[in-house]
């Protein structure tokens, strides 16, 4: 579902950017917790004009490639020093980027949400694209594509007739099959998945979960063989409106993950926004104080540390004021600092996260994370 529903443009310069370096503030605790590990944070920021980039996919410290708007996608390799910035085009439409993945074998795959809804692939660092998957139906949507390794990947998009738009690849992305929606469970009216963050998908050895939201109910799928059988769990999460739900999820093991939301159209509303599971995701915990403002657009685990600390983004794609949160206990009480309107997070090591949003993409520095 959308927030806001090859000519190849070679862009190669040093692009300006300003650092800063900020204590964070007094962390928010709740009744007989401690308080968090105290953790400050440095923030480079990075200038990438006409696009704003929710799909973040970060090889190392140093290289990171990015999707965005208006067609335009690129990469730096060195540590943002150098970005090379492209714009794909067709005839006259600049596709509108939600989802990156590369392969370990170095393939990449740009997911363009509508108008075309479609896979790109290219397997010499952006010099060809070939479109692999398209739908070109009036209501296609397409919102994630993740890959377990090399040959086995997977496509969610909007449900069209309460059936989730789910295609599946074994060949390295080269060709794509629609799941059956016999194999499905039926989505309810008015739910769907939300490209926020391209973090709706997350996949751990051989399982998947996505998560949706709506006027419905807020809910998690999962298939532990590859999205070939399913089952479906509803979450305290916040639904009831159009753009209620949850827009980010995580596992780090088959049993650990975290989701988190909230209401896009009222983004100050406190309410249910983010939860923990333990048991795979059969039944959710809620972190009632887990930030001070509602919409959570981005959260991930800190890598190494067993899923006892978290950052969040209440990425705040109208303007106003915005936030990160980190905690170093599973959730029980948190550190607030400011975001500058970030929407999107993927980590490349314990203390290396790089961020995106609206034309700029920022590399965050976490210090005294490690025990």
């Amino acid at each position: 579902m959308s927030l806001f529903k090859y000519i190849s443009i070679f862009i190669a310069s040093v692009l300006v950017w300003t650092s800063c370096q900020t204590e964070p503030s007094q962390s928010h605790k709740s009744q007989n917790q401690q308080s968090t590990d105290t953790v400050s944070y440095s923030l480079e920021e990075f200038n990438l004009p006409h696009t704003s980039i929710r799909a973040l996919e970060v090889l190392n410290d140093s290289t990171v490639w990015f999707a965005g708007s208006n067609g335009y996608w690129g990469y730096t390799k060195n540590n943002g020093i150098d970005w090379q910035m492209h714009q794909m085009q067709l005839d006259t439409i600049l596709p509108e980027f939600r989802s990156i993945s590369i392969t370990d074998q170095g393939d990449i795959f740009l997911v363009s949400i509508a108008h075309p809804a479609a896979i790109f692939k290219s397997s010499d660092s952006g010099e060809n694209w070939k479109n692999v998957y398209q739908d070109t139906s009036e209501n296609a949507f397409f919102d994630a594509m993740e890959f377990w390794d090399n040959n086995r990947g997977i496509l969610l998009g909007d449900a069209v007739d309460q059936c989730f738009h789910i295609a599946t690849t074994t060949d390295g992305g080269d060709t794509w099959q629609k799941v059956n929606c016999s194999q499905l469970p039926p989505a309810l009216e008015n739910e769907n998945p939300f490209a926020a963050s391209n973090t709706n998908i997350s996949l751990y050895d051989s399982n998947i979960w996505f998560v949706t939201g709506g006027k419905s109910k807020s809910r998690v799928y999962h298939s532990a063989n590859y999205g070939q059988d399913w089952e479906v769990h509803e979450t305290p999460i916040i639904s009831g409106q159009t753009m209620t739900g949850i827009y980010s999820v995580q596992f780090i093991s088959p049993t650990t993950g975290i989701i988190a939301g909230g209401n896009w159209e009222n983004l100050i509303e406190k309410n249910n926004h983010l939860a923990i599971t333990y048991d795979g995701g059969n039944t959710w915990n809620v972190l009632n104080n887990a930030s001070q403002n509602g919409y959570i657009s981005c959260v991930q685990f800190v890598p190494k540390s067993n899923g006892n600390k978290i950052l969040a983004l209440s990425g705040r794609s109208r303007g106003g004021v915005s936030h990160m949160y980190y905690s170093s206990d599973s959730g029980a009480a948190w550190q607030q600092w400011n975001n500058n309107n970030y929407l999107a997070i993927q980590f490349a090591s314990p203390n290396i996260a790089w961020v995106s949003g609206n034309e700029k993409i920022g590399k965050l520095t976490l210090n005294k994370v490690e025990q």
